[in-house]
């Protein structure tokens, strides 16, 4: 028979207890306090999940159904953990370079960031634009998104 866990406002009273009396594990159909007799203030807590899949044939239907959800719930939580390392990683390098960059004097400073300068591509105008972004991007942009983006505004004839 299903169980569950009750309080009774009246016992609480009666002991004059500052916290609810539970009465733990009793039937799911009890209509009164064990203790007491109380009709008033005698009510159910829901404070445990009590779910039997057992004889149940949901159970074979939902549990495949869900998995899907739970695997990327799961993926989700594991890239979570691996930025988060990355993050840190990436603070201790910049706190490194910054404390390396602290010892040096200003000609040394400026030629460090002149280097980083040069390291990085120069791009001009929008046709370098394009050849910067991810060549896959483009393809969806032109094949997918573009299309439907254009108008073509067709003039009324007289």
């Amino acid at each position: 028979m299903p169980r569950a866990n009750f309080s009774c406002g009246k016992c609480t009273k009666l002991l004059h207890s500052t916290e609810a009396i539970v009465h733990e594990d009793l039937p799911i159909e009890s209509k009164v306090c064990p203790m007491c007799g109380a009709r008033r203030g005698f009510r159910r807590l829901y404070d445990g999940v009590n779910v039997s899949t057992k004889g149940h044939r949901i159970a074979k239907v939902l549990d495949p159904m869900m998995q899907p959800q739970f695997d990327a719930m799961d993926r989700n939580k594991n890239s979570l953990a691996e930025s988060e390392a990355r993050i840190a990683a990436m603070s201790k390098q910049v706190e490194t370079l910054s404390r390396e960059m602290r010892g040096l004097t200003e000609q040394q400073r400026a030629a460090v960031v002149d280097i980083e300068a040069q390291r990085r591509p120069q791009w001009k105008g929008a046709k370098a634009a394009l050849a910067a972004a991810d060549p896959g991007a483009r393809f969806d942009s032109r094949n997918f998104i573009f299309p439907h983006i254009k108008r073509r505004v067709v003039p009324l004839k007289p």
